[in-house]
């Protein structure tokens, strides 16, 4: 679940450092992180206790980079970037430069969040009528999709056993779909309650980090 905030470093900067942080893999080891410390938003890592120092992952010069996911072997970065008045996901390995496309063309994609197994990337995908929540498979750029949404949705978070996918829908309810993953994908539609209507807490405030 992606959470922004706003460092500001201590040092002398000629602009403040902004950042954007998600949380640690499953391996709890490290934090995956957007941030334009060297200048524009690039894509890095850091030890989860903030030990130690901060890894440049992926430096575009297509592109700026918006939000990062890791791949459960962290190997490959799943990225919403921003370039040429377009959204879109895309995928680069560790090490490399070269962007693969995941979900790309005329709307905007974003508000990422990538599946525990790596397999199904669930977006926001905004487009002139409005936005909705949709699924594709994260290996598969041939632009299959599932609609998971249909009065407006966004902020897509899959539940821990990947069963479940829950957002925010157009009149600003949490909701959640139910879904299957195998065989095949589909949004399980039930005949009572096919989308279940959740509480939950206001977010915190944001917070205020020092930049490394």
């Amino acid at each position: 679940m992606a959470t922004k905030f706003e460092a500001t470093g201590e040092r002398s900067l000629a602009a403040p450092v902004l950042e954007s942080w998600r949380t640690e893999p499953p391996d709890g080891k490290h934090i995956y992180f957007v941030s334009t410390r060297n200048g524009q938003p690039d894509a890095w890592s850091l030890p989860a206790d903030r030990s130690g120092v901060a890894e440049l992952l992926v430096d575009l010069l297509s592109a700026s980079i918006v939000e990062v996911e890791a791949t459960p072997d962290q190997q490959c970065f799943l990225l919403h970037v921003h370039g040429n008045g377009s959204d879109d996901l895309v995928a680069v390995r560790r090490g490399d430069t070269l962007e693969t496309p995941v979900v790309t063309g005329p709307d905007h994609e974003t508000a990422l969040d990538l599946s525990d197994d790596g397999q199904w990337v669930a977006y926001e995908s905004i487009t002139g009528t409005g936005r909705e929540v949709y699924v594709s498979p994260f290996d598969d750029a041939s632009g299959v999709k599932w609609q998971i949404s249909t009065n407006g949705g966004g902020s897509p978070r899959w539940a821990p056993d990947g069963r479940e996918l829950f957002y925010v829908d157009g009149r600003g309810m949490m909701m959640s779909a139910r879904v299957q993953r195998t065989p095949s994908f589909r949004v399980l539609k039930e005949k009572v309650g096919r989308w279940r209507r959740l509480r939950c807490r206001p977010t915190e405030n944001p917070v205020r980090l020092n930049a490394r």
